[in-house]
């Protein structure tokens, strides 16, 4: 409308509520607001959808549906394969849209394809990594992957068999730390040590091993670092651990000397060993001693 004077000089519908900035004449957005404007349901809603996951709530909202009509265009496209609901159960796209999160079938193809780029780069750089960080893969995806939506997407691909992960990373499911003969006698050295001396072990400093050999055998669980230079293997921590809650149990207490009777150790490997069940909530400081947590 004119200001002055007060008069309709054009008008026409919203096909597009929501829009991003546009290029002009830009072939895609064309065909984009073709859909919008005379699109079935279907269409709608994987126009809105787009090459990203977003969750169900969001998609209805984006379609300019009726919630009803664009709820059962999403059942149908996630019946047919075309939609990927990652979370939620059947009838959370209804009852609970906030909870399903939703791909299209071509973004997540998409998306594994730039993570196998991703995960396959690092493995190469890092042979001795069990695997890159979720952190550091949730970032480089974040073009395309909101950061909610990247725990159903790792997980979708893993039960796929397209990725594997544990707790704190990611990798390709065929990748396993390899050593070299240098690096593998490194370990049997270490392992040595440790098994000679499993309470007071020398470090991987004193033995001259090489960082990304500890690193990788961290990763992979058999060592435990317990600050910049003392590292136990897991079966020794834990019955370390184990002896230290029976002694509180049996003295109601337990402190360096304690760790030092127990174990033949120094005060070198006691102290963090004491910090770490600190930090774990095993024991809790209290003065000089330690008691359960």
């Amino acid at each position: 409308r004119l200001a002055s004077p007060s008069i309709t000089v054009g008008g026409g519908d919203v096909i597009d509520p929501h829009p991003r900035r546009h290029k002009r004449f830009h072939d895609e957005t064309l065909t984009a607001l073709q859909t919008l404007q005379r699109g079935t349901p279907e269409e709608l809603v994987i126009q809105a959808l787009g090459s990203t996951a977003q969750d169900a709530k969001a998609v209805i909202e984006k379609s300019g549906l009726e919630r009803e009509q664009a709820a059962a265009a999403l059942r149908s496209l996630v019946a047919g394969g075309e939609v990927m609901q990652l979370s939620g159960d059947e009838a959370a796209i209804e009852r609970n849209p906030s909870a399903a999160v939703l791909m299209s079938a071509m973004a997540f193809d998409e998306t594994m394809r730039r993570a196998h780029t991703l995960l396959g780069h690092f493995h190469r750089q890092q042979p001795l990594r069990r695997g890159m960080s979720k952190e550091e893969l949730r970032n480089r995806l974040s073009s395309i992957v909101p950061t909610r939506a990247f725990p159903h997407v790792i997980a979708a691909g893993a039960a796929r068999g397209l990725l594997a992960e544990d707790a704190t990373t990611v990798r390709l499911p065929d990748h396993r730390p390899t050593f070299s003969p240098a690096q593998q006698a490194q370990v049997d050295a270490l392992r040595k040590a440790h098994a000679a001396s499993p309470y007071s072990p020398a470090t991987p400093a004193e033995m001259g091993t090489d960082p990304d050999v500890v690193a990788a055998l961290i990763d992979s669980g058999e060592l435990v670092r317990l600050d910049d230079t003392i590292v136990y293997t897991r079966a020794a921590l834990d019955q370390m651990r184990d002896r230290i809650l029976r002694a509180i149990d049996e003295q109601g207490e337990v402190n360096v000397a304690t760790l030092r009777d127990l174990f033949g150790t120094t005060r070198k490997y006691a102290i963090p060993l004491l910090e770490y069940l600190d930090e774990h909530k095993f024991t809790r400081r209290v003065g000089d001693v330690r008691v359960r947590w």
